[in-house]
């Protein structure tokens, strides 16, 4: 958990340097994709932590190693869902179909991947 709190705040602060010290308007793709990769890698962080530590205290029967899988799984998918909107933001793409078939999309995924998680944990008490 600390490791994940650690990574977040490097992140973070990589992320707050190159917002201070890069104008991401006028410099080029290499700016911009170190623009939004720390971004993420600060969502996917905060939200993993936060996820974790909110499970943790709600249920303390379930296994560590689910909670922190479920936490990770959800924050990527909240970080794609951030960073692919403001991809569109800036290339003047955005637009409200588009972020509602990404949520669309994205929760079927989640959708599936508990359900596969439920298929296999009923195989293996087989």
């Amino acid at each position: 958990m600390l490791i994940f709190a650690f990574g977040t705040l490097i992140s973070f602060s990589a992320w707050f340097m190159i917002l201070m010290n890069i104008d991401p308007i006028s410099t080029g793709a290499f700016s911009l994709a170190l623009f939004f990769i720390t971004l993420f890698a600060f969502i996917v962080g905060f939200f993993t932590t936060s996820g974790t530590l909110v499970r943790s205290l709600r249920n303390t029967k379930q296994d560590p190693e689910e909670i922190i899988r479920t936490s990770l799984r959800q924050s990527f998918f909240l970080g794609i869902l951030v960073i692919a909107s403001l991809i569109l933001l800036h290339l003047d793409l955005f637009i409200w179909w588009i972020i509602i078939l990404m949520v669309g999309l994205l929760t079927l995924i989640e959708f599936f991947a508990l359900n596969g998680k439920k298929a296999t944990k009923g195989l293996t008490q087989e």
